[in-house]
């Protein structure tokens, strides 16, 4: 991969990190996180159109573009950590995504699993539910069988046993 692709790439994945981080603290409708999101929009936008789509592998602490680290956990807790954690193995942002799935992202990746209201989530479960069109990800098969598992007993389609 080019250098300046993997650098583009980093730079993105730090911006994402700054606007997910400023959800966090201020919400979405703050004008820091406005202005961190619409820098990461504008990070990404062109790379995609070089690339073609943006196709990150999620290790313990690393989320690597092909061969290349393009992002590296400084502490424990952060970003790749909870991609790999969760299950995600891939993440994969297509051509033609929109601001709107991008914040959907930007989202529940903000979600702090571990408060109430959440602990019966997994990131996996909140993707499959927002259901983004341009967003794609991979997961830990037995963690996904669990969550269509658990999504079809919530609707009552399983029987008793």
């Amino acid at each position: 991969m080019a250098r300046s692709t993997v650098d583009d790439v980093r730079k993105i994945l730090k911006d994402l990190r700054k606007v997910t981080n400023t959800y966090r603290l201020y919400g979405r409708e703050h004008p820091n996180t406005e202005r961190t999101a619409a820098a990461f929009i504008r990070a990404l936008l062109p790379v995609l159109d070089k690339l073609g789509r943006l196709e990150l592998q999620c290790h313990a602490d690393t989320l690597t573009l092909g061969e290349d680290v393009v992002y590296e956990d400084a502490e424990a807790g952060e970003f790749a950590e909870v991609l790999y954690r969760e299950g995600i193995q891939q993440l994969t942002i297509l051509p033609g995504v929109d601001k709107t799935e991008l914040l959907s992202l930007v989202r529940l990746l903000s979600i702090n699993l571990n408060l109430p209201g959440y602990e019966e989530e997994t990131l996996i479960s909140l993707l499959w539910q927002a259901d983004l069109k341009h967003i794609l990800y991979e997961a830990v098969q037995g963690l996904v069988e669990a969550v269509e598992q658990s999504e079809t007993a919530a609707a009552g389609e399983l029987g008793t046993f």
